[in-house]
């Protein structure tokens, strides 16, 4: 079992191993049923740069349309022997975030944030569901933002001590206030899954059926993980690893939207991954001798 720190070399690439293992897994749910995918960010790096996980990453990170993940919810505990499980917020009361995770059964992957609440999850996939929002970049981005509002009020919530960007006295001013609207929404008993709720709520009813546009808000900023449909679809096959991952028609230029030359090695100083508090690759009965 691994502490919060730095990775072993083994370690590191037996966790990633496992992730694609993961993948593989996901990508035969997802032909048999005909569910759509894609990936981006980090992952969608790994699949054009490197043709697999990034080196130093330690996480698969896929998106889809509402209407798919509806599809995959009602198969995936059935296809693999029971394998996976999905969590979110309205299935742990522990679960601090508005995307998902696909987790793999009788395993460990707690982050710090994660242990101070006593979530318990294994080795996962994020999955994001990117769902439909108007078209119109005014009215749009009014939506999100209100989304994203209520977010940050559920995460104020549960930690008095969020990851903050900032540095700095303009971080210490934010982390002080931070405390402050948490011991405040605390006094008032404001429930954070009840703010996680709302702000799906505001996403899933801003339109009445399809649009060409999907977004997910609940990010770091609000107005950042928007795409067109159109540059969605058709889905393009790229290797990862000893499987594949499904890539949006036009990754390149989302990708360079969002991170620039991507194709360029970061800094070493600047890679970073998610160091776990915990990582156990084996938490059965049988491994530890009960």
């Amino acid at each position: 079992m691994a502490k919060f720190g730095e990775y072993k070399k083994e370690e590191l690439e037996h966790l990633q191993s496992v992730l694609v293992s993961m993948v593989k897994d996901f990508n035969d749910i997802c032909k048999k049923h005909n569910i759509n995918y894609f990936v981006m960010d980090g992952t969608a790096i790994g699949a054009v740069r490197h043709e697999n996980i990034i080196p130093w990453d330690d996480d698969v990170d896929i998106r889809m349309l509402r209407e798919d993940y509806e599809k995959l919810e009602k198969v995936i505990s059935k296809e693999c022997d029971g394998k996976y499980y999905i969590v979110d917020y309205t299935t742990d009361n522990t679960y601090p975030y508005l995307f998902k995770k696909i987790c793999l059964k009788n395993t460990r992957f707690t982050l710090e944030t994660e242990y101070e609440l006593g979530s318990n999850f294994g080795i996962f996939i994020d999955l994001y569901i990117m769902e439909y929002v108007p078209d119109d970049e005014i009215t749009r981005n009014k939506v999100l933002k209100r989304a994203w509002y209520y977010q940050h009020v559920g995460i104020l919530a549960l930690f008095k001590k969020p990851i903050i960007l900032f540095k700095g006295i303009k971080g210490t001013f934010v982390k002080i206030a931070c405390v402050i609207i948490h011991y405040f929404l605390k006094l008032f008993r404001i429930n954070a899954f009840k703010c996680y709720s709302k702000a799906e709520r505001i996403l899933i009813n801003s339109v009445d059926g399809k649009t060409n546009t999907v977004a997910f808000p609940f990010d770091t900023l609000p107005l950042t993980n928007v795409v067109f449909v159109s540059d969605i679809f058709p889905l393009k096959k790229k290797k990862f690893g000893n499987t594949y991952v499904m890539l949006p028609k036009e990754y390149d230029k989302l990708l360079r939207q969002q991170f620039g030359d991507y194709m360029k090695l970061p800094k070493v100083e600047d890679r970073k991954n998610h160091h776990p508090k915990i990582l156990d690759f084996d938490t059965s009965s049988k491994k530890k001798g009960k």
